[in-house]
């Protein structure tokens, strides 16, 4: 799979993360608060509680695993040409 579709994927994946997370912000804060995708960061939330004013800013990347650093939806991907290895048959000797 080609970097931009990687690229393209991580963008979607944001994108829904940050519509989850500004719903979730207005749900708790009312609609004073404020919100600013791709502001200082992924995703800038600011609040007032109590006369004071709130900021929290967000980065946001698509989960990969920790193991092979690779985004999950390639872990199952196999190299073309890779040879595989068949388990042997246990042979019985027969007496």
């Amino acid at each position: 799979m080609s970097n931009g579709v990687n690229a393209i994927k991580g963008f979607d994946y944001q994108a829904t993360v940050i519509l989850d997370r500004l719903f979730d912000h207005f749900d708790h804060n009312g609609p004073q608060a404020r919100a600013r995708p791709e502001g200082a960061d992924d995703l800038d939330l600011f609040w007032v509680k109590d006369a004071v004013e709130h900021r929290r800013y967000q980065q946001i990347k698509k989960p990969r695993n920790q193991e092979t650093k690779k985004p999950r939806n390639q872990e199952t991907k196999k190299p073309r040409n890779q040879e595989t290895k068949k388990p042997r048959n246990q042979e019985t000797k027969r007496r």
